[in-house]
């Protein structure tokens, strides 16, 4: 995570918002919300900044596309919850 900083009170360069977006600093400064970069980066395929056209790193793209922990709590909840207790879900 060297290459992002986060940043609270600074909005999302694509959707201008900061409270549904969690926002990142590439490292040519810009800032960006990680869902809305990533929404970006797939559905252009472009590996650069939407701003600056900097070319973004293989580092970049990795952290871009890293599932934060919270998510990642979720998801693993879940899989336990099926794992341990089949027909919760199915209710």
């Amino acid at each position: 995570m060297d290459n992002f900083i986060r940043v609270d009170g600074v909005n999302c360069s694509i959707c201008l918002d900061s409270k549904k977006c969690e926002i990142i600093h590439l490292t040519c400064g810009h800032a960006f919300g990680r869902s809305c970069l990533l929404n970006r980066l797939e559905s252009h395929n472009q590996k650069t900044c939407t701003l600056c056209h900097k070319q973004l790193t293989d580092n970049d793209i990795k952290e871009i596309k890293a599932i934060p922990l919270p998510e990642r709590l979720v998801i693993i909840s879940k899989k336990m919850i099926k794992l341990f207790w089949p027909s919760y879900f199915d209710e």
